[in-house]
């Protein structure tokens, strides 16, 4: 597939479809290097149409999937605070415990 604009619908609709491409799997569809791929990628990148990743391409910015603790933690916070409570069974009186980053062990802190 010559056309530049025709690759570049092809990767479109492919991103509708499945959410991302593979530079592998489109070079095989078109029939073009994958440096011809990579230059079609970067292209609709610049046109902020997709989001590179390793290997191909993305509609969604797969850098910005974390959400914001104050929302985090209210997700399945029921069964943070049950973790939390079962943990506190093996916390003993004089123990030292290091707790690391986290809505589930913010809320044995809190416990």
């Amino acid at each position: 597939m010559k056309n530049s604009t025709r690759r570049h619908e092809l990767i479109l609709n492919v991103l509708q479809e499945d959410g991302k491409v593979m530079i592998d799997d489109l070079t095989q569809k078109t029939g073009v290097s994958g440096v011809t791929i990579r230059k079609d990628l970067k292209f609709l990148e610049e046109k902020s149409l997709l989001f590179r990743t390793r290997g191909g391409a993305a509609l969604n910015n797969p850098y910005i999937i974390d959400r914001p603790i104050n929302e985090k933690e209210r997700i399945k916070a029921s069964e943070k605070n049950q973790i939390a409570r079962a943990a506190l069974t093996f916390i003993e009186d004089n123990d030292s415990i290091i707790i690391g980053s986290g809505t589930t062990a913010f809320a044995l802190a809190q416990a």
